[in-house]
């Protein structure tokens, strides 16, 4: 199946999905009453304990349909801000980076059909210029780097375990982001003769 069918298959799951959902709430609503000459609202649930769980189930289904027809149509994950990524558990965080990865990599191998002595020798390169990347970094700011991008961890759960104010942390990971910037902007040798270790 090409992906503009799937995209609209997805679609209408999605509006059937909202339908049946919308079924459902719409048994629970707010009636007002007059009660001592003002009006009050009363909630009046006529859910069944099935339609109660029902619900539930369509509200992940939903969520999870509208994920992949993101993912479908922009070929990525849809970016969480910043205070939806800081509500996900670290374990879960590293748990969907590591999913991603994989099906990321399986997709690349299926859709170039490139030899695996190809992909290798590129990984190899791209290991390499991780570790030069590193050796410009500081002791302090190549841990701080793992924490946050391999790891995961936000700024908050960083700063305790290195045990630094978070305003540290921000400062360093700026430090950071600089480095990374005049390293893809300038020579890569360069860089490393310019930035001692600290």
């Amino acid at each position: 199946m090409d992906t503009p069918a799937l995209i609209e298959e997805y679609k209408q799951d999605l509006r059937l999905l909202t339908k049946q959902y919308q079924a459902i709430i719409a048994k629970k609503v707010r009636e007002p009453i007059k009660k001592d000459g003002k009006t009050v609202y009363q909630i009046v649930d006529e859910r069944t304990a099935q339609e109660v769980a029902d619900q539930k189930t369509i509200a992940g289904a939903i969520t999870s349909t509208r994920y992949a027809l993101y993912w479908l149509e922009h070929g990525v994950e849809k970016p969480y801000d910043q205070e939806q990524a800081s509500k996900i558990p670290k374990h879960r965080r590293a748990m969907k980076l590591g999913d991603i990865d994989q099906t990321s990599y399986q997709v690349y191998l299926q859709e170039m059909n490139k030899p695996v002595e190809e992909i290798k020798f590129k990984e190899e390169g791209i290991k390499a210029q991780l570790n030069e990347i590193e050796g410009a970094l500081s002791d302090k700011e190549k841990l701080l780097f793992h924490l946050i991008h391999i790891d995961l961890y936000t700024y908050g759960e960083a700063a305790k375990e290195m045990d630094l104010a978070l305003g540290t942390v921000k400062s360093t990971s700026q430090r950071i982001k600089n480095k990374l910037d005049q390293y893809f902007n300038d020579e890569p040798l360069n860089l490393l003769k310019n930035n001692c270790v600290r």
